[in-house]
């Protein structure tokens, strides 16, 4: 059934040339100024010697990287472009926009605008950026360890490979994503998809908007052996060229999926489910509608509450004989 490309597979890894920049910036970056808590950035800011202060903002957030402290954060003094990426992320911080108006990065091609290579209890924030890729940049943001990372108010469009890829191989990531649009991304909008390894993965999406992509939310766990949990809520995932949401592979774990109060119509596939026996799969007050394929490809046992509206579809529902209450149709 799975016909979606394979992000780890087609999306090119540029973390060399990614480290280099960051190096070249840390390398030129005064020793003194480094450890600042809080540093800003501004349209008319400059790196170098003494910026971070507000009354002496950097001018990327490259630059502000370079001096913020462990744990500290990066805030947006008035609106601009804080790129060019590529941005690595190596320890925990947090780069907050607070409502001065549209703060972004545009991603180079062929490289990412965010990758996140962080400690394992580090913890990253991305709060109200406009992130995008032009239609030839790789992904949004990168993540290939720390501990949790979360996005708020933020938009990432126009990748070539995905908005968002979780890509760790080991350890507990947290991924929270509240009010995000993920659109026009050429693999998925927001996906876990490790290539390898042992990570667990807990994941929230609430207000998450994905449209236009190739696939719109995609939990991939075939390659990992960690558990998964993930919760969809108050969320539209429509007219994505293949799945709208998608769980599955993990062949060993006990697993859970809750989903509620979504919408998940015009896809080729509204949502697809392919778990492992000990997943707990639970739906309520969900609408697929108008999908190509099928409203709900069901290769587990679902959970209904008896409140969903799968309607419209090529196939409502694949399997319907595993749905554990018949009355989610209606």
């Amino acid at each position: 059934m799975r016909s979606r490309r394979d992000v780890g597979r087609l999306a090119p890894r540029c973390l060399t040339l990614a480290a280099l920049a960051m190096s070249t910036v840390l390398a030129s970056a005064p020793a003194g100024a480094a450890g600042l808590t809080k540093v800003w950035v501004s349209s008319k800011g400059a790196d170098g010697a003494g910026c971070g202060p507000i009354a002496a903002p950097c001018r990327t957030f490259t630059g502000a990287l370079s001096v913020v402290a462990p744990s500290g954060e990066i805030d947006v003094k008035d609106p601009g472009a804080y790129g060019p990426g590529p941005i690595l992320i190596t320890q925990a911080v947090s780069i907050v926009n607070d409502g001065v108006g549209v703060a972004g990065v545009q991603a180079p091609s062929g490289q990412n605008a965010f990758t996140v290579q962080a400690g394992a209890n580090d913890a990253v924030s991305i709060i109200g950026l406009r992130i995008e890729g032009g239609g030839v940049a790789n992904n949004g943001v990168e993540f290939d360890s720390g501990a949790a990372l979360t996005m708020r108010h933020c938009t990432v469009r126009d990748f070539y490979a995905s908005g968002v890829w979780i890509a760790a191989t080991s350890g507990s990531v947290q991924a929270t994503f509240a009010d995000v649009i993920a659109s026009e991304n050429g693999n998925d909008g927001l996906a876990f998809a490790p290539n390898s390894g042992s990570a667990s993965f807990s994941g929230v999406f609430d207000h998450v908007v994905a449209i236009d992509n190739y696939e719109g939310v995609g939990i991939y766990s075939s390659f990992t052996s960690g558990t998964v949990s993930v919760t969809v809520s108050n969320s539209v995932i429509d007219n994505n060229g293949g799945f709208g949401f998608y769980f599955g592979d993990n062949s060993s774990g006990t697993n859970s999926l809750n989903m509620e109060s979504s919408t998940f119509n015009q896809n080729d596939v509204g949502v697809g489910v392919e778990p492992n026996a000990l997943t707990s799969i639970f739906i309520s007050d969900a609408s697929a509608t108008g999908n190509a394929s099928y409203g709900l490809y069901n290769n587990g046992v679902v959970h209904s509450f008896g409140n969903n509206l799968l309607s419209g579809n090529g196939t409502d529902v694949y399997n319907l004989s595993a749905l554990s209450r018949v009355d989610a149709l209606r």
